[in-house]
């Protein structure tokens, strides 16, 4: 049975975990940068939460700058074959190189000290050696070692403090290159964290292929009390889509998520996208025209919300809430622009709209008033 939604007119005792799973609209953090934000203002700051294993081009985090330092790299783990166990929970592989190598951490808002708990998803059979390092000077070694059979989260105490946080794989290890999934930062008091796990151009094929003892190490370990998967505008692309194989997929993600968690689940469709390349708002010309599967796969979200019992937001509902009867192009056109000029990704201030917009529906939901 799955968990439902309550966000409390008080501030919380324990750990509100937000996940938000999708594609380059979560990949950016403005979305669910603006509602962790809004949340943690309301509900107390429990922590940053999940990261990438290092910098991913074209992505990025609200709340800190990510590096790759000596050798240090991060791949797309659906380049690895299908059932490669090295596809872990978020899509990245964060390697060192045969010397050794680091990712950095640099906070866009600095850290007074805190203790806090940083958790590592550990690939299989790959040991790691990791100094953690901050500004203070201070050093934390930590041996991780390897379980052979499956990905492990790991996770230890450490003060973080000032505006960097190294860690660091020292080299020599035997059993190969110390591969991390990625990791993540949460404070020891109660509040609100907020996962944005994104990659651009995703599809629910990607995160279908993750491998399912990753994904149940990061569950089991920071369990979400909501999951938001917001998929579905790289699908709207495709000429011949297929409903009722998409709706087979994304039934199946809603039940693989329930088979580790019991977390509320939001299906959250595409915003009101279009294509071409309208210079003018008007009726009759230049509203572009909606992707060919935008209704079939707004359609297919809806019939696997009734299906499964999810809650379902219609993103394309709230753009056209907005005075947008041609969609985005008509958002691209306000002052200032809620929408960029391919008509597919929204503004800063078009996604932070957005979230004031499911935000207050959430909370009409919950009974709470907006924080």
């Amino acid at each position: 049975m799955a968990r439902p939604l309550a966000l409390p007119p008080q501030q919380w005792d324990s750990i509100f975990r937000w996940m938000q799973i999708g594609d380059s609209h979560t990949a950016g953090d403005y979305l669910s940068g603006e509602i962790r934000r809004r949340l943690q203002a309301r509900y107390g700051d429990a922590g940053i939460g999940w990261l990438t294993p290092g910098y991913v081009l074209n992505q990025r985090s609200e709340s800190v700058k990510l590096s790759n330092q000596n050798n240090w790299s991060v791949q797309r783990a659906s380049q690895q074959k299908p059932g490669n166990t090295l596809r872990p929970f978020g899509g990245f592989l964060g390697s060192a190189g045969d010397g050794g190598g680091a990712m950095r951490i640099s906070f866009k808002n600095p850290q007074a000290l805190h203790l806090m708990r940083l958790s590592v998803l550990q690939a299989p059979s790959r040991s790691a050696v990791l100094q953690i390092s901050n500004d203070a000077a201070t050093d934390t070694l930590v041996a991780l070692s390897a379980n052979h059979d499956s990905w492990q989260m790991n996770s230890l105490l450490l003060d973080v403090a000032g505006e960097q946080l190294w860690l660091k794989a020292l080299p020599g290890e035997p059993d190969g290159r110390t591969t991390l999934g990625g990791v993540a930062l949460e404070r020891l008091a109660p509040g609100v964290v907020l996962d944005a796990v994104g990659i651009n151009g995703a599809q629910i094929d990607e995160f279908l292929g993750w491998n399912e003892q990753a994904l149940d190490a990061e569950l089991t370990a920071r369990p979400p009390n909501l999951v938001v998967l917001a998929f579905g505008t790289n699908e709207a692309m495709v000429t011949d889509f297929d409903p009722a194989l998409y709706t087979e997929k994304v039934t199946h993600a809603v039940r693989r998520l329930r088979q580790s968690s019991s977390a509320a689940i939001i299906l959250m469709s595409p915003p009101d996208i279009r294509q071409g390349r309208p210079k003018q708002r008007s009726r009759t010309v230049s509203c572009g025209q909606p992707p060919s599967s935008l209704a079939l796969v707004n359609a297919a979200l809806m019939r696997v919300a009734r299906q499964e019992k999810t809650l379902f937001w219609d993103w394309g509902k709230w753009v056209r809430a907005q005075g947008g009867y041609c969609g985005t192009v008509s958002l691209a056109h306000r002052e200032p622009p809620l929408a960029q000029p391919d008509f597919i990704h929204l503004t800063q201030d078009g996604y932070r709209a957005t979230a004031v917009g499911l935000l207050d529906d959430l909370l009409k939901l919950s009974g709470a008033t907006h924080p």
